[in-house]
């Protein structure tokens, strides 16, 4: 066999290039719409719910805003809904029951946390509800039948009385679906926020959470009592109203009654302001002559 080097000729044919993959109906159906090889699939829902609503749309404009909130809550920090440190509402554990009570009145909290001397030096949290607890403890340790009130000793320290809970710590910089999650888990539904050093930084609550999905829930002050829906339209009518019933609140929304009997109210259905101005009235038809 001779080793001449092979001519032009006689070198084997180049093998044909393979055929580039066809795209799939997705890649051809977003690059149609301009939205790129490798779409964010939270950026195509966000811009497809903030587009105005057409006659076939299934939502109304609450829960596309309500939607539109869920999925930025995916993007939010801690720090991004913290109550920073200049406005939080906290109790020394020094503070008498009395400035105690005083506290929990003028702040409107459920929740407040207790330190020692500064913010820095934080002890945990305090419940209302534990609270009313002690008080009603101490007002039954005269033996009667009755509550004593009298033998509550209001002058007793905050840390005193031992109804301090433990209270979460958190870094500004924490996912607040991560927090979300851990305050589900851990049953504790207030947060400190805390620099590297251990300093704090802000608050943070479960309304907080909660709020940057549904909105500012706010409360009146004659419905901070009633722990159902149904005691609440049960209060908007001063009685029990009955089945089809429509049963307004002052801030726009409006109960439907579907179910009820002569003691209480059973199932209900919720219409907001907007779902009524979208929803067409009905004209009669004229009588024909």
């Amino acid at each position: 066999m001779s080793n001449a080097p092979l001519s032009d000729d006689e070198l084997p044919a180049a093998s044909d290039p393979l055929p580039e993959e066809e795209p799939s109906w997705l890649e051809r159906l977003l690059a149609r719409f301009g939205l790129g090889e490798e779409p964010d699939l939270r950026e195509v829902i966000e811009d497809a719910l903030a587009r105005g609503t057409t006659d076939g749309d299934t939502f109304s404009g609450q829960e596309r805003a309500m939607l539109l909130n869920t999925l930025r809550f995916g993007k939010l920090t801690v720090e991004d809904v913290m109550v920073p440190r200049a406005d939080i509402i906290a109790v020394e554990e020094s503070m008498t029951v009395a400035e105690l009570m005083a506290v929990f009145r003028e702040a409107e909290h459920s929740r407040l946390p207790v330190y020692r001397e500064t913010l820095d030096d934080p002890r945990g949290m305090i419940h209302i509800r534990d609270l009313m607890s002690w008080i009603t403890t101490a007002a039954e340790k005269s033996g009667g039948p009755n509550l004593d009130l009298g033998a509550i000793d209001l002058a007793s320290t905050v840390g005193s009385i031992d109804i301090t809970r433990e209270i979460l710590y958190v870094p500004p910089s924490m996912p607040v679906l991560d927090l979300l999650l851990r305050m589900q888990l851990s049953r504790r539904h207030l947060a400190l926020v805390v620099d590297e050093y251990g300093g704090t930084d802000g608050l943070v609550s479960i309304e907080d959470l909660v709020e940057d999905v549904v909105g500012e829930i706010v409360t009146p002050e004659q419905e901070e009592d009633i722990d159902t829906i149904g005691g609440l339209v049960f209060s908007l009518a001063g009685r029990i109203p009955a089945r089809g019933e429509l049963v307004r609140h002052p801030s726009g929304f409006e109960f439907e009654v579907l179910d009820a009997d002569p003691r209480r109210i059973k199932k209900l259905r919720i219409h907001s302001a907007q779902e009524r101005e979208e929803t067409p009235t009905e004209t009669p038809a004229p009588e024909s002559s």
